[in-house]
């Protein structure tokens, strides 16, 4: 009798909890921060790399791009285990923002680096990526300090804080446009348009830094404590379903391949319209500043409206059919216009020049495309025929159903 009433009284203590809405909107704004951090750059990297050093190409830029998302992802569980074991937030956050710090500031310099200047920019790139590591730490924040009824709301709040970084990143680039390719000289720093950014960044990852410290609090409301879990000997943690957060690891993978490709966006334009460096910093940035106010849109609806209550797994499919939709859009279909007229079809060599008529049709875009198709494809018939299983983990079981754990089953009687 008296184990029925520990359970019963975890029960409440449980649902009596409150969201630490302090500490999700801290990380809401240090998820912004990252975004810009990630973002910031899409436009002009390939810019400022091809101006200070002639050595460097295209194929060059993309294994910048690549080592850069590599460190990332080996950052990620890194920090994530560092997280899970100290369990700490604010520490891993802290050495994140202080690599930005010193990535940032590299990459400000790297012109003076000459004739290294692209393995420099190589360098402060990797740190970069390596910062972004955070990403999984604040978001894993969310889950666990927020409640089961203000979970949807929570993420969506952090998810619009981060679509909106990636907004502003491209739009902050914008703003240095006014500064130049030549910029002023102060003794050996040249400030322009490309290196007051990364000035720029170098001051947000201090601030962030400070921010975490004097404002992020850690309270783990939506998780259950070492210490009941051995207060309490009748206390039996479920065993979550791994399919389904398999299938969540692919759909986060895909939406990253997505983002990624639209770092290629600067030597893609420049070569396909003729624009010049300026244009393609201008332009390009405003199209991903109006691609993310739609996406900071909709997580501001999930967030507000009564979107919230819609069932999440309804919500991933519409996603996944936007995706659908983009891409066979992006199709080279035979009824589009084409070729582009290019005044000067000159810029970028290696015959990318000569192939890309009807969105690079004959260079093989049609094949990345499907690609992409494919993969969202998998994604969603997966989503469908894992609908059952794609369920939040229940801590509490109903009486008297089979629940797995570690060691075996448990039945809540």
């Amino acid at each position: 009798m008296s184990s029925v009433k520990k359970v019963d009284l975890k029960e409440k203590e449980l649902s009596e909890r409150q969201t630490p809405w302090k500490s999700v909107y801290v990380i809401a704004f240090l998820l912004l921060l990252v975004g810009v951090q990630m973002s910031i750059y899409f436009t002009s990297t390939w810019q400022y790399l091809s101006e200070n050093d002639e050595t460097a190409t295209v194929d060059f830029f993309g294994t910048l791009l690549a080592l850069q998302a590599l460190s990332s992802a080996i950052a990620n569980p890194l920090f994530g285990h560092w997280n899970q074991i100290s369990n700490s937030t604010r520490k891993p956050i802290f050495c994140a923002f202080g690599v930005a710090t010193i990535g940032n500031f590299v990459y400000g310099f790297s012109y003076l680096t000459n004739p290294f200047v692209k393995w420099v920019m190589l360098f402060s790139r990797i740190l970069c990526g390596f910062s972004q590591g955070a990403l999984g730490v604040l978001r894993s924040f969310i889950g666990t300090a927020s409640t089961k009824e203000d979970r949807m709301k929570a993420v969506s709040i952090t998810n619009a804080g981060f679509t909106a970084g990636f907004f502003l990143g491209p739009t902050i680039q914008i703003c240095f446009i006014p500064i130049g390719k030549e910029g002023f000289t102060f003794g050996p720093l040249l400030l322009n348009m490309y290196t007051a950014a990364a000035f720029f960044m170098t001051i947000i990852s201090i601030f962030s830094i400070l921010l975490t410290y004097f404002c992020l609090e850690e309270n783990y409301v939506g998780i259950i404590s070492k210490e009941d879990k051995t207060s309490d000997p009748y206390f039996v943690l479920p065993k979550f379903d791994r399919l389904p957060v398999i299938l969540l690891f692919y759909m986060w993978w895909l939406l990253c391949g997505v983002v990624c490709v639209e770092s290629m966006s600067a030597p893609v334009t420049i070569a396909m319209y003729n624009w010049s460096r300026e244009d393609a910093v201008l332009y390009n940035g405003i199209i991903q500043t109006v691609s993310c106010v739609f996406t900071f849109a909709v997580n501001f609806s999930l967030a507000s409206t009564r979107l919230k209550f819609i069932d999440n797994r309804k919500l991933i499919l519409v996603g996944l059919l936007m995706f659908e939709i983009f891409f066979v859009l992006h199709m080279p279909l035979p009824f589009y216009p084409g070729p582009l007229d290019r005044p000067n079809s000159t810029i970028v060599s290696d015959g990318m020049c000569d192939f890309d008529c009807r969105l690079f049709e004959l260079s093989g875009y049609k094949y990345i495309m499907m690609y992409h198709w494919i993969v969202v494809t998998v994604a969603a018939f997966s989503v469908i025929l894992l609908w059952r299983r794609l369920v939040p983990l229940k801590l509490t079981p109903s009486h008297g159903e089979a629940t797995r754990y570690k060691l075996g089953t448990f039945y809540r009687m």
